[in-house]
């Protein structure tokens, strides 16, 4: 006869094995799979500026105006050398100004050149800053494409003169003046600059009121803020005409294109918009 001790052990040990066999049906927590390390954005960076300039080599050589449009940013902007801007709105205009915007010898410049293995976040230029592509779009790295072309300058045969050509016009409340100069030729070292204006309503072909040539240009800031100057001098009197660049004042009208400012002798100058 058992003991009512060893009985109660035996029903302690059952139920023991009950719960813990429950416990052990229990099903397990699934396993989380472990999160693979974080690739460098400088990584990714590289790859996709080498992407970008695997494609960028092949739409130039195959003459490629669909793929072109696919790795620029319209509105493509286009400095020429003399310094005048054009820009390519859409694809359409790409297609057909193809050989304007990427004339041969940029695409030779540019399928020659190799491209520095160091990564920047901001920009990437190609050729010597013939071409500037610039991060857009989603990611860390974005999308990367041709914002700017800066044309090379062409060879000019030194013994030919260069003619003049427009580079500003101005029209203020009481003149309209035109400005030229042949520093668009490769030839031109030091260039030749020409200011015109005639009295309103005088207007071309009529003889203008004013002629001077031999002043002065120059290049204001940088960036996006930079302008031209044109220079010129008569007498004791200045004139100064100005693109309008990052300028701005309160009494500033609207539609503003540059500035003339004219100063006789030491007194400070008189301004007057241009439009």
């Amino acid at each position: 006869m058992r003991s009512p001790l060893l009985a109660v052990a035996s029903l302690v040990a059952v139920s023991s094995l009950a719960i813990v066999g429950r416990t052990l049906a229990v099903e397990p927590t699934p396993l989380v799979a472990p999160t693979p390390a974080r690739e460098e954005p400088w990584v990714a960076l590289q790859a996709n500026q080498d992407r970008f300039d695997r494609e960028l080599r092949g739409a130039f050589a195959r003459h490629d105006a669909a793929a072109m449009a696919l790795l620029v940013k319209f509105p493509l902007r286009i400095n020429h050398p003399d310094f005048s801007i054009t820009s390519l709105e859409n694809p359409r205009a790409l297609e057909n100004g193809f050989d304007q915007a990427f004339p041969p010898e940029l695409r030779e410049r540019v399928l020659k050149s190799t491209r520095d293995n160091l990564t920047n976040y901001e920009e990437m230029p190609f050729a010597n800053g013939l071409l500037w592509a610039y991060p857009t779009g989603p990611g860390e790295t974005g999308f990367w494409r041709i914002q700017k072309v800066n044309l090379p300058r062409p060879e000019a045969d030194p013994k030919k003169p260069a003619p003049l050509g427009l580079e500003f016009t101005c029209e203020t409340e009481k003149q309209r003046i035109v400005v030229e100069s042949n520093s668009h030729s490769a030839a031109v070292v030091r260039p030749r600059i020409r200011y015109r204006a005639w009295d309103k309503p005088r207007f071309l072909p009529d003889v203008p009121d004013m002629d001077v040539s031999g002043g002065e240009w120059d290049i204001r800031g940088t960036g996006r803020c930079s302008d031209q100057v044109f220079s010129f001098v008569k007498g004791d009197t200045k004139y100064e005409l100005s693109e309008l660049g990052c300028t701005s004042a309160e009494d500033m009208p609207r539609d503003v294109t540059g500035y003339l400012d004219v100063s006789v002798g030491d007194n400070e100058a008189s301004r007057a918009w241009c439009f």
